[in-house]
């Protein structure tokens, strides 16, 4: 099962209002069926493919919306879970830019409870 990366914009009084949420992933070839799950999940969230073509196995998507509607968006929509967070800055662009990360992950339906 691949892991999922979502990133939003911090400020000083929290997420930002105006900006977006990315969710970034890798689709598994070998896995179709789950690659079928994430991309309806996309279309549910109203994500837009931010990233090339449809082929690319490297997915970056763009959600208007602020990250905590993601996160349970993915949760609801494709059984993703979040396991883990951080925050950096981008010090390379002018106005040093602060984001969350948070790395979800789904169980395999074998080892599911």
């Amino acid at each position: 099962m691949p892991y999922i990366t979502v990133r939003s914009g911090v400020s000083r009084a929290g997420f930002m209002e105006v900006g977006a949420t990315y969710i970034d992933y890798h689709a598994d070839i070998e896995d179709q069926g789950e690659r079928d799950i994430i991309e309806a999940a996309m279309t549910g969230l109203g994500a837009i493919r931010h990233n090339g073509v449809v082929q690319n196995p490297w997915c970056v998507y763009c959600v208007m919306k602020a990250p905590h509607f993601v996160l349970n968006g993915l949760e609801k929509l494709a059984g993703y879970k979040v396991v883990a967070s951080n925050s950096i800055t981008e010090s390379h662009s002018f106005n040093h830019q602060h984001l969350q990360i948070w790395t979800l992950h789904k169980k395999s339906q074998s080892s599911a409870n």
